[in-house]
């Protein structure tokens, strides 16, 4: 899909600034006639509507003083099987992390599950149309997995797990797993450890292209600190299917890590472990729960995911940019590191 003509298109045309053009279609007197003119023949040449949203915005601060304008902004998670905002926490923090930036600039957030039971994509975009939504935060799904007509809308993106970046269709709010490794990997050297395994579930390092595994050994070949051997091997499994505890064991015995990053699954891997083993390994988890107080790890900022998202959204209603934009925003936030004293114990 074509973007639509903003100010800023215009302007780059002409060769003038953004100011100047909005001045020139209001007729502004001070924009010589000859300006205004050259303006008015760009912006209907190529199909520019003036930002309705923008300006009722205005008149609404105007004609209210200090009262905050009100618009809903649209939140779409996806997950076929059930709504991901009733379940997983990570979903619920984004949420949270959005609506809290949301009300400080003047809008609500109302989330919908793209997959709700009777209601179709054309009945969902009937129901934004008749709300008055601008803009839509599209939370941990890829817009081709619904047919939404999104040239009305102004989107972004709210990726608290990673996601492919090259495939993005709109500008982003997420973290990158390749720091998100480097991260841990550098307390963890600065802790003793020597021997860092990774063990993953197929879909996150599928959905991050590889980043996990690549900064595991991108960290291995640049840290002096640690051996002069190849990188333990990448462990990963099928989450469709039960925990391969057999190829766990191997692999454990094999390449004998002495800690072992992994994502939500640190419990569980440790409990496939033969009691002397769980006392010599250590489990590290790179999405770690602010309230897990069993593992040290990386706290993914997923309110401020959310924040960002919202901020995307709103910089884009002022540019009055729906569907698809010519050029993409991407909004990377730091994960914190949270140690844990039986780390430090089991050296």
């Amino acid at each position: 899909m074509k973007p639509l003509p903003t100010l800023k298109s215009i302007a780059n045309e002409l060769e003038i600034s953004a100011n100047t053009v909005s001045r020139a279609l209001r007729n502004d007197p001070k924009i010589s006639e000859a300006t205004r003119k050259r303006v008015r023949n760009v912006a209907k040449r190529v199909g520019y509507r003036s930002n309705a949203f923008a300006a009722s915005l205005v008149h609404h601060r105007i004609s209210k003083g200090n009262r905050r304008f009100k618009a809903i902004l649209g939140l779409l998670v996806g997950h076929p099987e059930k709504n991901p905002l009733k379940h997983l926490s990570d979903y619920q923090r984004v949420l949270a992390g959005a609506k809290n930036r949301a009300e400080k600039q003047g809008y609500q957030i109302e989330p919908h599950w793209a997959y709700q039971p009777g209601i179709k994509p054309r009945r969902l975009h009937q129901i934004l149309q008749s709300k008055g939504v601008p803009g839509l935060i599209l939370l941990g799904m890829n817009p081709l997995e619904i047919k939404l007509p999104f040239g009305h809308y102004a989107c972004s993106m709210a990726a608290p797990s990673g996601f492919e970046i090259k495939s993005s269709l709109f500008s982003f709010a997420t973290i990158d797993p390749y720091d998100l490794v480097q991260l841990a990997a550098d307390r963890l050297v600065k802790q003793g450890r020597k021997r860092i395994g990774l063990a993953l579930a197929h879909h996150f390092e599928l959905n991050a292209s590889g980043r996990y595994y690549a900064s595991l050994n991108a960290f291995h070949r640049s840290c002096c600190q640690l051996p002069k051997i190849c990188p333990i091997p990448l462990f990963v499994w099928d989450e469709k299917h039960p925990l391969p505890t057999r190829q766990f064991k191997a692999w454990i015995r094999r390449y004998r890590p002495d800690v072992v990053l992994t994502i939500n699954t640190s419990s569980r891997l440790k409990a496939q472990l033969e009691p002397p083993d769980r006392r010599a390994i250590s489990f590290v988890d790179l999405d770690l729960e602010p309230d897990n107080k069993s593992f040290a790890g990386t706290v993914r900022p997923h309110e401020e995911i959310g924040a960002a998202a919202v901020d995307l959204v709103i910089g884009a209603l002022y540019r009055n940019e729906r569907g698809f934009p010519g050029s993409l925003k991407g909004v990377f936030l730091q994960a914190s590191w949270r140690s844990k004293d039986s780390l430090k114990q089991s050296l």
